[in-house]
């Protein structure tokens, strides 16, 4: 990360640590006074999390489903995040209120005496859903945009109790905003983000390149996204390394010529905005044919086949 780049960021008020842990974010700035708080509370009780990166969701949707038949528990709930779900009992204003009642949670067991919440624990709730001006969410972006340039992802991780990504997000859009540049937010169900610029189409192309396989050294063509913008290739040199919770993110690839796995800063990058997809064309409407009349004379039908 070079010079530049830290002073942008310290501008913004943003700690910006290299090397960032690989469970994902480190803790930044979360007391409890800085965060806006749950109005039901702001602790609750993690009975289960739910790990894989592709069921998550569904599995934890449909173990909350279960768990309210099998306990009868009130205010059983689940939070979605980026890599993981968790399934969640109760709401306190207090850690020490929450953990009260994680004796009671580990202590319940199913019909067949399994001990599915033994691992639960007391733990800080995200905050209430911020909300920033209309101009502000990338959907409400130009119409005739097509791609932006995303410089920021923020994600809630229980386990480090970082929370507040929703709040971080929309505060960082403002900063930008308020330094003239043309900045926008989005939520997802599980990570916000903060993007610069709203380009239209004609902003990248896509072209076959060729590459070769780094060990066999065979050819292939691939499709690859050329950056035609001058504004957009700015904004991507500028504004990297991405930063993750407010810290930049190296991530490990395998080197084939030195043969062993480096690190590697994640960059901003291009994406493009959510809804702005090229619709089909429609297919146009056409006459059916006119039956033609027979050219020639006739085939004369044998005896048998009448």
């Amino acid at each position: 990360m070079n010079g530049n780049t830290t002073m942008r960021w310290a501008m913004l008020g943003l700690v910006v640590v290299v090397g960032l842990a690989a469970s994902g974010c480190e803790e930044i700035n979360h007391g409890g006074s800085s965060l806006g708080g749950n109005p039901k509370g702001n602790y609750s009780i993690l009975l289960y999390l739910h790990k894989n990166p592709d069921l998550h969701i569904k599995n934890a949707d449909d173990h909350l489903k279960q768990a309210k038949e099998a306990t009868n528990w009130d205010d059983l709930f689940v939070i979605h995040e980026e890599n993981h779900s968790g399934l969640y009992w109760g709401h306190f204003s207090t850690k020490a209120n929450a953990q009260r009642r994680v004796d009671r949670a580990r202590a319940f067991k199913t019909k067949v005496g399994a001990a599915v919440f033994g691992k639960a624990m007391a733990i800080r709730l995200p905050d209430k859903d911020p909300k920033g001006p209309e101009e502000w969410k990338l959907a409400n972006a130009p119409k005739n945009a097509y791609y932006t340039v995303v410089v920021a992802v923020f994600f809630d991780i229980p386990s480090q109790d970082y929370f507040g990504r929703k709040r971080r997000a929309v505060e960082l859009c403002g900063k930008l905003r308020q330094q003239g540049k043309e900045a926008y937010y989005y939520h997802s169900p599980a990570k916000s983000g903060v993007t610069l610029g709203a380009f239209p189409k004609s902003a990248m192309e896509t072209r076959k390149v060729q590459i070769r396989h780094p060990q066999s050294k065979s050819p292939s063509f691939i499709d690859k996204k050329i950056i035609l913008s001058q504004e957009m290739d700015r904004l991507l040199q500028e504004y990297s390394p991405l930063l993750v919770c407010g810290n930049t993110d190296a991530t490990k690839e395998y080197d084939f010529q030195k043969k062993k796995f480096v690190s590697k800063m994640r960059k901003a990058y291009a994406t493009e905005i959510p809804g702005r997809k090229e619709k089909s064309a429609k297919p146009r409407k056409t006459r059916p044919a006119s039956p033609q009349r027979p050219v020639g004379k006739p085939i004369r039908q044998h005896r048998s086949w009448r």
